[in-house]
């Protein structure tokens, strides 16, 4: 297990989309490639700083299945993840197009609203692509945020 100096040395800490981005491409860059869709969350430490990548599921080529108990269950159930304070989403479209689906919204806001429930909060969900093009939810819908971050 990684501790927090090696995880310090050798990341850094979540600022914006492109270094979740970076991120991935360091410890899973096969994520990108793969030809089904995968859904995962990344947990980060009170910093910022990625605490590794846990998957959740693997669909088909333009759905994957997304249980929100689930997700949440790997998370704290893992000794790992125990300094974690908050995560980001993650998943892929292998047909390279980052727009998000409306399953893709109702996902965010269902696993969002867990998040608050459960003081764990989400800071974005990322759509990677295979093109390297990416679609935060953050950034596009922000007021989806307001309320989450007081």
């Amino acid at each position: 297990m990684e501790t927090l100096h090696d995880i310090v040395s050798k990341y850094e800490p979540f600022t914006n989309p492109a270094s979740i981005v970076a991120y991935l491409h360091k410890v899973q860059a096969k994520w990108f490639n793969s030809p089904w869709e995968r859904m995962g969350a990344i947990p980060l430490n009170a910093s910022g700083y990625p605490l590794g990548v846990e998957f959740m599921s693997e669909g088909s080529e333009d759905t994957c299945q997304t249980c929100t108990r689930k997700l949440f269950k790997l998370i704290f159930s893992k000794r790992k993840y125990a300094s974690a304070t908050s995560f980001v989403l993650v998943h892929n479209h292998p047909s390279g197009n980052a727009s998000p689906s409306e399953a893709d919204d109702r996902v965010t806001r269902a696993v969002m609203g867990a998040g608050i429930l459960l003081d764990f909060q989400m800071l974005d969900h990322i759509i990677i692509s295979p093109l390297d093009n990416m679609y935060s939810f953050r950034r596009v819908h922000c007021d989806w945020w307001e309320h989450s971050d007081k």
